[in-house]
């Protein structure tokens, strides 16, 4: 998945799960390959499931693990 991985990359250069964004979200859709909507209902999925939490540009990371196995995923599709 594209998103655990960009999110993933940003954990190891912020070195904290609670993330801060350098994007606004229409952006960071354009730079994943992602429709404006199709990001908002995947991070909304997302926070239902406890993945993660958002408020703004800020993004806190809270199952690591299972964004390592989406990003994964995303590395080797086949």
């Amino acid at each position: 998945e594209r998103l655990a991985d960009y999110l993933l990359r940003l954990y190891k250069t912020q070195q904290s799960t609670h993330l801060c964004l350098p994007l606004n979200r229409a952006q960071l859709a354009t730079q994943l390959g992602f429709r404006g909507e199709t990001l908002s209902l995947l991070m909304g999925e997302w926070r239902r499931q406890g993945y993660i939490t958002c408020r703004a540009n800020h993004v806190t990371l809270c199952d690591l693990e299972h964004l390592r196995r989406l990003a994964a995923q995303a590395q080797h599709p086949f």
